[in-house]
């Protein structure tokens, strides 16, 4: 046993045994930290996709909401109530190359024309219902929206 000069109380050897001790402690600490810096990484990509899921499915809706006004705010409506057809009328336009969007314009029954008074009366006329259908799907992503909107149309009997 070799003896300290500096002090005879403490052995020479008594720090050799806990020389790779500190080497492990700062090890595992960095292994933590390596881990916790990971989950933190994921935890933001995992939002991120939440965030960027949540903007993929309003772009959709948005877009089977604007062809479903669109195409009730076109001429369709007249083309269907002078021909007096039952037939739908279907529009595939597509804004984006990604988004596919279909919709139909289909005529819903009539009705009177109750609380218009035009000229001596409303006889003559009835109001006719249409409703537009539209489904808008964004490719790479699992997004389809529906939706359904209608329109009312003053007309002529027939």
């Amino acid at each position: 046993m070799n003896i300290n000069m500096s002090n005879p109380n403490i052995p020479n050897n008594a720090g050799k045994k806990q020389q790779g001790a500190s080497l492990v402690v700062a090890l595992v600490l960095i292994g933590v930290s390596t881990l916790v810096g990971m989950s933190v990484l994921r935890n933001s990509d995992l939002g991120t996709q939440l965030v960027n899921n949540d903007k993929f499915h309003e772009l959709v809706f948005l877009s089977a909401e604007s062809a479903a006004g669109q195409i009730l705010s076109s001429d369709n409506i007249m083309t269907i109530s002078e021909s007096q057809s039952n037939d739908c009328i279907t529009s595939n336009d597509s804004v984006d190359t990604k988004i596919t969007i279909d919709t139909e314009l289909c005529p819903n029954g009539y009705g009177f024309a109750e609380g218009f008074r035009i000229g001596e009366g409303i006889n003559g006329y009835q109001m006719n219902f249409y409703y537009a259908e539209s489904n808008a799907s964004l490719e790479g992503v699992d997004t389809t929206k529906t939706v359904l909107q209608g329109a009312q149309h003053l007309s002529l009997s027939q």
